[in-house]
Formats: C-alpha cells, sequence, structure tokens
C-alpha cells in the first residue's frame, strides 16, 4: 500500500512541477492587466473587460494581421461564462495564427492553455467539414474574482477584411485600445 501511495505522491509532484513550468510562460502583460483595480459594480455586473485591444497592421502585400488582447475579469457565479474566446476561420480565407489564454486566480496562480486546450468546432452545426469554423478555449470551473486572459492573432486578405473591434458582449470595460497601421500612403 505504501508504494502506491509514493508513486501517487511522485506524479502528483510531477504534474505539479510542470505546472509550475507551464505558469511562466504566461507573458507580464498578463500579471500586470490581471492586477488593475477595479471600480465597484453592484452585484448585478457578471463581470468586467480590463483590457480589449487590437492592434491592425497591413502589410505591403494587402494582407491584414490583428492582433487582439482581452482580459475579463468574473465578478459572479453567471459571469463565468465570460471566460472563453472563440475566433473564426474560413478554408482559403481568413486564418488563426495564434491563440493563447490564460486564467489567473484569486491568489495569483495562473494557469496556460495549451495547444490542447485550443476546441475546433463547426460555426453552425459543429459539422466536421463546414469551410468557416471556430476555434475556442473555454475555461470550465473559473473561479469568481478569477481573470481570463487571451491573445489572438488573425490574419486575412485586406479585400475580406472589415474591423472587428467589438466590446465582447460587456459594456463594463476599464480599458478599450484600437491601432491600425499600414504601408505609407494606404488609406482606410
Amino acid at each position: 500500500m505504501s508504494k502506491i501511495t509514493l508513486a501517487a505522491a511522485a506524479v502528483l509532484m510531477a504534474q505539479f512541477a510542470f505546472a509550475s513550468s507551464k505558469d511562466k510562460e504566461a507573458p507580464s502583460w498578463v500579471s500586470e492587466v490581471a492586477t488593475r483595480a477595479l471600480p465597484v459594480y453592484s452585484g448585478k455586473v457578471p463581470a468586467a473587460v480590463l483590457l480589449n485591444e487590437q492592434k491592425v497592421t497591413v502589410d505591403a502585400s494587402g494582407m491584414v494581421n490583428t492582433v487582439t488582447r482581452h482580459a475579463v475579469k468574473i465578478l459572479t457565479h453567471e459571469g463565468k461564462g465570460h471566460a472563453e474566446v472563440v475566433e473564426g476561420y474560413e478554408k482559403g480565407g481568413r486564418q488563426v495564427k495564434e491563440l493563447h489564454a490564460w486564467l489567473v486566480a484569486p491568489g495569483g496562480f495562473v494557469k496556460t492553455f495549451d495547444k490542447g486546450s485550443v476546441e475546433d468546432l463547426g460555426a453552425y452545426n459543429d459539422a466536421l467539414y463546414d469551410d468557416y469554423r471556430l476555434r475556442r478555449i473555454k475555461a470550465d470551473n473559473a473561479e469568481v474574482g478569477s481573470v481570463f486572459v487571451y491573445e489572438s492573432e488573425v490574419m486575412e486578405k485586406a479585400t475580406e477584411a472589415q474591423d472587428r473591434f467589438a466590446c465582447r458582449k460587456l459594456n463594463l470595460a476599464t480599458r478599450l485600445r484600437f491601432r491600425q497601421d499600414g504601408r505609407p500612403g494606404q488609406r482606410f
């Protein structure tokens, strides 16, 4: 019985060490945004946006690269549904180049969602062969007081691109930023 207990303890310690090394993968801006102070909201507010930032760059070939950073603090049990990111893409068009997410617990522990956490879903009926699809990371069972943070990078042709800067379901935000860059002489 003690050999089984020792083996179980060794497995738990290895998992903890692996999780600790994964925690170090979060960029410094994730911790910075997660510690921002919020104004006091009524108990009816489920979640508050701490950061909603997009940087749009158009290269010389007309490809539009959009990097989005978003952070939301879960204020109530009902706000747990806001702890997710969904980015759409399509065959031969809009492509999700990068998708990273972190969940910062109230005590400061950071959970990193790796590539295995990314779900690939059909946009309309979850069919396997839809041309328009979704990539999603969802933090199941996020604690009240935790902060869900993500960064995505999406690339698409300028002929298909639209400005998609939105407040993501919530009206309460502490910082919104939109920046658009292009080649000299380009008109937006």
